[in-house]
């Protein structure tokens, strides 16, 4: 080999050596970037796989919600019981429309969803003939309609339709995740025996040039690990987002039936009570609250993480929805005698924003203001237009936020000591899903502080409106 070498100019071993490293080069990228690609379609599927799954329970929780209310209204024949009934029927549709758009490249789902759609219309007409007898006959009729057992074969063949259906993801989804391991482990192979033949030729060029050439050295590239490492972890994360957002979604159901029964029995619904039995029961309901307000959060978090939460704008009044918060939090204010001053520029057009997001930001700002003040405390709430922006400001004389925790506050569940000693009971959820909201509608937040003198939060949103958003779900 040395005497071949000798034997070539410089300039043919330049030339010979540069070919070979472009060759080397263009291939194993090639061959990395067509398995990246295809690594990057598979998880899509396999997303894709877990939302339909998502959405198949969902379906079924609602028919189960609708069932609960018929339920206690038969039972008890109180309206107040329909609330999942109604929540259920009203979801059915959006749902439906989801499952339809997200299964559209699968002929078997498809026709499963209109053999599903069928036997839903008709178990919603069995329910709603019981109530029907249940208000215009009596109890005694709406139960003899329903040990008739119609309702109850119609439930069993939609959860025998949903099972097939789940099963029919399943199988996708292990076609697709087995199909993500091998592309995996071609990957690897590839990044092997890229390095390999790396290192073979950084021996041969080391060789050569040590011997024969001086010349430029041949640097070489080599696959991002930590690239790899980050997409893993996104991978986990998004695991973990989805199955907060069923298990949350599952939670609610039970939680929302044990509201209701609680609400009968403080108000005497089912006999009277006594004063310790009623305080009893203001607890329960009071622990039943914030429960429900948690999984609220955490189902808005995980729409958030997720990228599926939908942004609706409409022209919209700022003041009014400001002022309707503020009439909610009325009880709470008087309680602490605290000072309440609003600011509004005049001639504030409305605005095109979506009312729940804008809802949201003002009861999260106005709320915090409210706990995090003592007695006899100043909060000021001002709006005016900054072009090209609207701002929002909430002021107040609170307790302030630590110097050292600042860079913390907009964290998901990151409470700062001083907030957690005020008020035990919150969830540390609040700033960081109306920072997530309003940095993809367009907007900005951010806030002042001084501990033990207050602190005042800022919200700007463009004065052309917040981008709208497509998404599977609304924020609540």
């Amino acid at each position: 080999m040395d005497s071949f070498i000798k034997k070539l100019s410089v300039k043919t071993l330049n030339s010979t050596l540069i070919f070979i490293i472009v060759f080397v080069f263009l291939t194993v990228s090639s061959a990395c970037y067509y398995s990246l690609r295809r690594i990057d379609t598979d998880e899509f599927w396999e997303i894709h796989s877990y939302q339909v799954s998502e959405n198949i329970n969902i379906l079924l929780l609602n028919m189960e919600d609708m069932e609960t209310g018929q339920r206690g209204y038969i039972i008890t024949g109180h309206q107040n019981f329909l609330e999942p009934y109604d929540a259920g029927y009203n979801n059915i549709t959006n749902t439906f429309s989801i499952l339809q758009k997200l299964t559209i490249d699968n002929p078997v789902q498809q026709n499963n969803l209109i053999t599903l759609k069928v036997l839903i219309d008709e178990k919603v007409t069995e329910l709603k003939d019981s109530m029907s007898l249940r208000t215009n006959i009596g109890f005694d009729a709406a139960k003899d309609h329903i040990l008739i057992g119609n309702g109850k074969k119609k439930m069993d063949s939609i959860r025998v339709l949903i099972a097939k259906m789940q099963t029919e993801e399943s199988r996708l989804l292990k076609i697709r995740t087995e199909d993500l391991t091998k592309i995996n482990k071609i990957t690897e192979l590839i990044i092997i025996i890229g390095s390999i033949i790396g290192f073979l030729f950084y021996l041969l060029v080391n060789y050569i040039i040590n011997n024969f050439v001086i010349g430029k050295i041949v640097k070489k590239s080599l696959f991002d690990k930590e690239q790899q490492a980050n997409k893993e972890l996104q991978s986990i994360n998004l695991a973990k987002d989805e199955f907060v957002s069923i298990a949350s979604h599952q939670l609610r159901t039970p939680l929302t039936a044990l509201k209701g029964y609680t609400g009968m029995l403080l108000d005497g619904d089912v006999g009277s009570i006594n004063e310790k039995q009623r305080e009893y029961l203001s607890e329960i309901k009071n622990a039943n609250d914030r429960m429900i307000k948690l999984i609220t959060s955490l189902l808005n978090v995980s729409r958030v993480d997720l990228g599926v939460f939908t942004v609706d704008p409409e022209l919209i009044n700022f003041e009014e929805i400001s002022q309707s918060v503020l009439k909610e939090l009325e009880s709470s204010i008087k309680d602490k005698k605290l000072h309440i001053k609003t600011n509004f520029e005049k001639n504030i057009p409305l605005l095109s924003a979506d009312p729940k997001i804008v809802r949201m930001v003002f009861q999260n700002l106005l709320s915090n203001a409210v706990k995090y003040t003592p007695p006899e405390g100043s909060i000021s709430l001002n709006i005016k237009k900054e072009y090209p922006d609207l701002v929002i400001s909430v002021k107040d004389t609170g307790y302030g936020i630590p110097e050292a925790v600042k860079l913390k506050i907009f964290t998901k569940l990151f409470r700062s000591d001083n907030a957690r000693i005020k008020d035990p009971n919150g969830t540390g959820l609040g700033l960081y899903i109306i920072k997530a909201t309003i940095e993809q509608t367009g907007g900005k937040i951010w806030f002042d502080s001084k501990e033990n003198k207050g602190s005042t939060f800022y919200v700007s949103i463009p004065l052309d409106g917040m981008k709208k958003k497509e998404g599977f779900k609304r924020l609540e």
